[in-house]
């Protein structure tokens, strides 16, 4: 076969690859985690795990009235200011590793928590669950609908 064929069907092999793997990351119904996963194993990321997720406002509304669970805000401070679920502790996900000492001397590692961000095409949740896992959490919870779903409820929302 000579060298131009061959080229042309490899450059088109991998033109078609490279579209079938786009195709399958953006019909993926969760993203690629980016964190390793360290001395844990695959079963306890909470990224990987359905049960790890709370699906609905009503879920989230009901742990919120129960108050065992800590509400985390993994979005940005201004974000945080502008409205969060009462009680919430702003932990951005963008500051985590500044703010994380502060927080573990206040928060017990078996402190039930939910994490939430800015709804379901937001990830920051997720990875803050899975940053608190690897840190030594043992009971962490996203919340996938986040504060738009939450204020959509017309739940209580706090400001400041």
């Amino acid at each position: 076969m000579p060298a131009s064929v061959w080229l042309k069907q490899t450059g088109l092999l991998i033109g078609c690859a490279l579209i079938l793997a786009a195709a399958l990351v953006m019909t993926a119904p969760q993203r690629f985690p980016l964190f390793s996963e360290g001395n844990l194993g695959a079963a306890t990321r909470a990224a990987d795990l359905p049960e790890f997720e709370i699906s609905s406002p009503q879920e989230a509304l009901r742990l919120f009235e129960e108050g065992r669970a800590l509400f985390v805000d993994a979005r940005a401070s201004e974000d945080f200011g502008r409205g969060h679920i009462p009680g919430a502790i702003s932990l951005p996900i963008g500051e985590f590793e500044a703010l994380i000492a502060a927080f573990r001397q206040t928060h017990a590692l078996t402190q039930p928590i939910v994490t939430y961000c800015s709804g379901r095409l937001c990830h920051d949740s997720h990875d803050l669950a899975q940053r608190l896992l690897d840190r030594g959490y043992t009971d962490v919870m996203v919340f996938v609908d986040g504060f738009p779903g939450w204020e959509a409820e017309g739940y209580p929302v706090e400001t400041h």
